[in-house]
């Protein structure tokens, strides 16, 4: 899944484990989906089996870039009936949609390939015109697209495409850390591609250490920011960020992965990364909150962030020298300064 190849903006620090008896910590790491993923659990039982099944049924319903996937036959029929992951996801896409006024709309597919970030080789090697962007954008629309009494969904348009890259990885990651616990596991970090749930303690029997990057002024480069703890309860991280994916026009304007719904062009905002944080397994809410915020601007992500009752980590450029960190709480908001450059907060 080329599109989640999306480098994220949290980094996971991880602990050499300490021997314990009566411990039996675990690990299994691989790629999928184009990224990478990283899975310590505690249990007496392999579950490394089940981990890759869950991986292989997400795969199998939410890949643009699986040609046999539920997704895929969305794509390509006016009517289908989805199956429950895709159900699910569409569950998830409406209520993010809401949430944010409309900056997150998987159906956003066709404006992505237009842009050349999507599964069209042919589009993206020039900038569409204007007309090319109008035409696109009267085929997005999820608040538009409704699965009925029978289960069948109805696309706003024939030509209405779904691109669930905005939230795949964190539903990946809530499907594995539901199994995980079904199979009687408290502590566990399951990551992928830096979207994580976490519970439980580590095998120091510490909360789980995730350190958060920020982006730096310089293309494909990244600072380290702070490190949170996360833990026992189990909490959802997700982020998003469009300073390492990105293109470059032939005039060497250089424009970010994340496309407007709204406008159907790259983002415009002030908003250079976030990270979103939510109580329980909802890191897919939380990875299609964290590719709203880079939408919506810092202002209306506070809006957001507040009234999903989530807390949220939000970097935003000030000036050409200046970066801005906002720390958002369900009812307060930090703010503070920094240089890219020497990383000093100010």
């Amino acid at each position: 899944m080329r599109h989640f190849c999306l480098t994220a903006l949290i980094s996971v620090l991880f602990l050499s484990f300490a021997s314990c008896k009566e411990d039996n910590f675990r690990e299994i790491s691989g790629f999928t989906w184009g990224t990478t993923y990283h899975i310590v659990y505690n249990s007496p039982v392999d579950l490394n089996d089940s981990i890759l099944s869950e991986l292989e049924l997400v795969d199998n319903s939410l890949s643009m870039f699986n040609p046999v996937s539920s997704v895929s036959a969305v794509n390509s029929s006016l009517t289908f009936r989805p199956d429950e992951y895709l159900t699910e996801a569409i569950g998830i896409a409406k209520k993010a949609h809401q949430l944010s006024y409309g900056a997150f709309d998987p159906t956003v597919a066709p404006l992505v390939n237009l842009w050349g970030f999507g599964t069209s080789e042919a589009e993206g090697t020039t900038e569409p015109s204007d007309s090319d962007v109008a035409r696109a954008l009267r085929l997005v629309g999820i608040d538009r697209c409704e699965i009925n009494s029978e289960g069948v969904l109805l696309k706003t348009h024939p030509l209405t495409r779904f691109d669930f890259s905005g939230v795949a990885k964190g539903y990946g990651v809530d499907r594995v850390a539901k199994m995980l616990a079904r199979n009687g596991c408290e502590d566990f970090k399951v990551e992928i591609g830096g979207e994580l749930v976490v519970s439980g303690l580590n095998s120091r029997r510490q909360p789980w250490h995730i350190m958060v990057e920020a982006p730096n002024y310089t293309p494909g480069s990244s600072e380290r920011l702070c490190m949170r703890e996360f833990g026992p309860e189990v909490t959802s991280i997700a982020s998003s960020g469009n300073y390492r994916n990105y293109r470059t026009d032939s005039l060497g304007h250089r424009y970010g992965h994340t496309i407007s719904p709204r406008t159907g062009h790259p983002v415009q905002s002030d908003v250079l990364g976030s990270t979103i944080v939510l109580p329980g397994y909802e890191c897919a809410l939380a990875d299609a909150l964290a590719t709203a915020a880079m939408v919506l601007g810092s202002d209306s992500t506070i809006i957001m962030v507040q009234k999903a009752g989530a807390s949220a980590i939000i970097v935003a450029g000030v000036n050409e020298t200046k970066l801005m960190t906002l720390d958002i709480s369900p009812d307060s908001v930090k703010r503070s300064y920094f240089s890219p450059e020497i990383g000093e907060k100010r």
